[in-house]
């Protein structure tokens, strides 16, 4: 499994057969479930070190949840393997932030504060969260495309 397959399912409900199919892939063992009020929920898949994280579909929780965001494991952390799958642009955990905005181009936003780097595309988000010290690829997260014209903030 790559990011590329994970990045074709963002947006998609959990209903979907391509969700359905892609949670079979990971061997979860719980469907995604619904919080109450707006919450959305998790599945994590520790032994691959990926998290699905799901948000109620058109802010509704009657409509079901979609997939919103997809967080790859980097590193080895509290019983969560590292992701071991291909990664967009060539990068791979062990690139530096320096090595990243080579593959990668520049990041549309940063922050040095949160050693975060985001690059936005028509159909996703990708975040690289960067490991203070050694400086490379903690975690990456892939998720729905920033929408300029959302105004929860």
């Amino acid at each position: 499994m790559t990011a590329d397959d994970l990045i074709a399912c963002l947006g998609k409900g959990d209903d979907h057969p391509d969700i359905q199919r892609l949670l079979t892939r990971l061997g979860a063992k719980k469907p995604p479930k619904g919080g109450r009020g707006d919450s959305g929920s998790r599945v994590e898949v520790r032994h691959l070190g990926v998290t699905l994280e799901f948000a109620p579909a058109d802010g509704d929780p009657r409509h079901g949840q979609e997939l919103v965001r997809v967080v790859l494991q980097g590193q080895a952390q509290g019983g969560a393997k590292p992701f071991a799958g291909a990664l967009p642009f060539g990068l791979a955990f062990a690139d530096s932030r320096k090595d990243a905005r080579k593959k990668v181009g520049p990041p549309m936003h940063m922050s040095d504060e949160l050693n975060r780097d985001a690059w936005d595309y028509q159909s996703h988000t990708m975040t690289a969260d960067y490991a203070q010290g050694r400086g490379s690829i903690a975690r990456l997260s892939l998720s729905m495309p920033f929408d300029p014209d959302d105004d929860d903030d």
